[in-house]
């Protein structure tokens, strides 16, 4: 499916708990926001070391909670900049307002 199709499936499903860092800057109590990182690539050996890679274990909540979700928002990215040097991570947030701040 395509990134859009499921972000818009994802906004009607229940998300993981928001983690207290990002939360203190959030105004409202309706958003939700979540981390996804770059999912493994079984079928091609990591250039990383093996201590960075990331196994399922230590994927983040949303990953577990919207796999199809990541994989396409990484897809997309490929897709649209396949030149550049693509992301380790990604937040998706929904009906966020956030208070200013900056990120550390």
């Amino acid at each position: 499916e395509d990134a859009l199709s499921l972000l818009r499936e994802a906004a009607k499903e229940e998300w993981p708990a928001v983690g207290m860092a990002r939360a203190r800057y959030l105004i409202n109590d309706a958003a939700q926001t979540m981390t996804l990182l770059q999912p493994p690539k079984a079928e091609q050996p990591s250039r990383q070391p093996s201590s960075r890679r990331h196994k399922p274990a230590r994927l983040p909540p949303g990953n577990r909670a919207f796999p199809a979700l990541a994989s396409a928002l990484f897809a997309l990215e490929r897709a649209i900049a396949p030149a550049r040097r693509p992301s380790t991570h990604c937040v998706v947030n929904f009906n966020c307002r956030y208070a200013p701040h900056v990120d550390p």
